[in-house]
């Protein structure tokens, strides 16, 4: 079973320049629930679009100790985290954006049959349910009449 007692987060966002001007923007962030803000400075040239990347490596508050794991419904809670995004330009908030998530790990390996078994946290999974519908509807051999 993998360990749950910590979790490295990466977070990246496009920040781009509308304007014909080259400028400079602070990129913050902060992850409720988990103490974890992080900031960098992003120059960017007029019209361009860059991906600014956050690690634990040059952020090391987005390396979680004890996360809350999100788990499917019959398993445990389904704990989830809000992360915060801001794009501020000379002291001016320019946008915002968040997005909510949870923290979990999932595997589907094959068995010595080929079949997918599928973990949640190290658990196994049964996925319930299933889908059917008849072949003609799917090979091109359903008709279609008119009348009247």
């Amino acid at each position: 079973m993998p360990s749950l007692g910590t979790a490295d987060l990466t977070v990246k966002t496009r920040v781009r320049n509308d304007s014909a001007a080259p400028v400079t923007v602070t990129v913050s962030g902060d992850i409720d629930g988990a103490q974890a803000s992080f900031r960098q400075e992003v120059t960017l040239r007029a019209h361009e679009t860059k991906t600014v990347a956050f690690t634990p490596a040059g952020h090391p508050r987005l390396h979680l100790a004890s996360p809350r794991v999100w788990w499917p419904a019959g398993m445990g809670g389904q704990e989830l985290y809000d992360l915060r995004l801001t794009a501020t330009v000379s002291g001016a908030v320019s946008d915002t954006a968040g997005q909510r998530f949870g923290i979990r790990e999932v595997r589907a390996p094959l068995d010595k049959d080929g079949a997918r078994q599928y973990q949640v946290n190290g658990r196994p999974l049964l996925i319930r349910g299933g889908g059917w519908s008849p072949t003609s509807s799917c090979d091109g051999t359903a008709r279609t009449s008119r009348t009247g």
